[in-house]
């Protein structure tokens, strides 16, 4: 049997007394998540810590489904098998474990591997970070309440940094438009050179 890292901290109530990168949790509220096909087994949040401590300009909490690992290994042989079906059967078992190994070891761009845990059937899982929904923040309280676990370090720092690969935004407060266009329209070669 594999054994996994222990990425997850011990979650005692309220503590963290606010919602992190990296949270997982569970379907709460009927019909208030969206549906998910594959079905997932969690999700986690996607928003960067400042934005969920500060949230002054928070409008919406973004989440991502997490899915059993099966779901992936499933798809890996598909597109295997599809792209060529003449390989062997070793060949395509050992892209297959190619492309696992990247995965647990969090080296694919869009997924996050997530070692087993009690609440998601005790397997691994991974989260699809291309599979972005969002809720209003009305609803921050209802996923701090189903929370069920965080993140140790140093993965919430990887979770954060392929979400910021994704995005492309490094948490560092915006430069004010008003004061960008009056720099280049009062720009002496802008004025130089477009004529007027």
């Amino acid at each position: 049997m594999m054994e996994y890292p222990n990425m997850f901290e011990i979650l005692r109530k309220n503590i963290p007394p606010y919602l992190c990168q990296g949270d997982l949790f569970l379907r709460f509220g009927g019909n208030i998540l969206p549906p998910v096909s594959p079905k997932e087994v969690g999700f986690m949040v996607l928003n960067y810590d400042c934005d969920l401590i500060n949230q002054k300009e928070l409008n919406y909490i973004c989440i991502c489904p997490i899915f059993n690992i099966e779901v992936l290994l499933k798809i890996y042989v598909q597109e295997s098998l599809k792209i060529n079906p003449e390989k062997s059967k070793k060949n395509i078992t050992n892209q297959i474990v190619k492309n696992m190994d990247n995965l647990f070891n969090n080296k694919k761009k869009y997924y996050f591997f997530l070692s087993p845990i009690n609440e998601f059937n005790d397997t691994p899982s991974f989260a699809d970070l291309l599979r972005i929904y969002t809720l209003p923040i009305n609803y921050l309280n209802d996923i701090f309440k189903s929370r069920v676990k965080v993140l140790k370090h140093p993965w919430r720092e990887k979770l954060g940094w392929k979400v910021s690969y994704i995005f492309h935004r490094v948490a560092l407060p915006d430069i004010d438009e008003e004061k960008a266009q009056k720099y280049v329209i009062n720009h002496d070669i802008v004025k130089r050179l477009l004529p007027e």
